[in-house]
């Protein structure tokens, strides 16, 4: 999505929350220091919504040479897609972006649903 710069602003400010926390010294348990901070993060249930593009998997090269399947054949554009959506699944566990080992940054992929737009 393409924001104009005047929007910007205005957008992140409206949507994001912003938290302050502070940085625990892990052999007092107790706060550290000059350690408050603030931070950024989005709102929990925030729905954003993608399309993913398939292509043929033919001209793509690793190190000069072309990608092969788990039996040694030409990928085709399922292949790319079955690798790419069980990808998108790990989402949910590994998170994106920072503070996951908070607990931020995990995501739920709904409705992956395939058109074949594309070959």
């Amino acid at each position: 999505m393409l924001i104009p710069n005047n929007l910007y602003s205005i957008i992140i400010n409206n949507n994001l929350e912003v938290r302050t926390s502070v940085s625990i010294d892990p052999a007092t348990g107790t706060a550290e220091d000059r350690s408050l901070y603030t931070y950024e993060a989005i709102p929990r249930g925030t729905i954003f919504k993608f399309d993913v593009l398939y292509n043929s998997g033919n001209n793509f090269k690793i190190g000069g040479e072309e990608l092969k399947d788990d039996n040694n054949q030409k990928i085709s554009s399922s292949w790319i897609k079955d690798k790419v959506e069980s990808g998108l699944k790990l989402f949910s566990t590994l998170g994106v972006g920072g503070l996951t080992s908070k607990g931020f940054g995990r995501l739920k992929i709904l409705n992956l649903n395939s058109s074949n737009g594309g070959s």
